[in-house]
């Protein structure tokens, strides 16, 4: 179901998980982006940015979130904002552009690229 939704997400029914797979859009052009980011533990997750930026699909081995972007600029220093939803799942960068993916009461994906 999960990667359904996620297919949903990258443009239609039609679209297949695998037609995503891979980066699927730039800045230069209209449409979602997606990453693959491996984690040092192993694990990965697959994320699909919305095409204004303003959203963030992810999936993981267990479940998909959808997340909506927060500015923190005001708040934090060390990032410019990050993704989250009412849920509490998060999802940051840091400068090298590394990803963390916070899961209230699961295992976080730290260290990914």
């Amino acid at each position: 179901m999960a990667r359904y939704m996620l297919a949903l997400a990258c443009g239609g029914a039609a679209m297949t998980l695998a037609a995503c797979a891979s980066e699927v859009g730039t800045s230069d052009d209209d449409g979602p982006t997606s990453y693959t980011y491996a984690c040092d533990d192993g694990r990965s997750f697959f994320v699909i940015f919305s095409e204004d930026g303003d959203q963030a699909f992810v999936s993981t081995d267990d479940d998909t979130y959808e997340l909506v972007w927060v500015d923190t600029d005001e708040f934090d220093e060390s990032d410019d904002g990050e993704y989250q939803n009412d849920d509490g799942v998060e999802l940051t960068f840091d400068e090298e552009e590394d990803a963390y993916l916070a899961i209230p009461e699961g295992d976080d994906y730290e260290n990914c690229e």
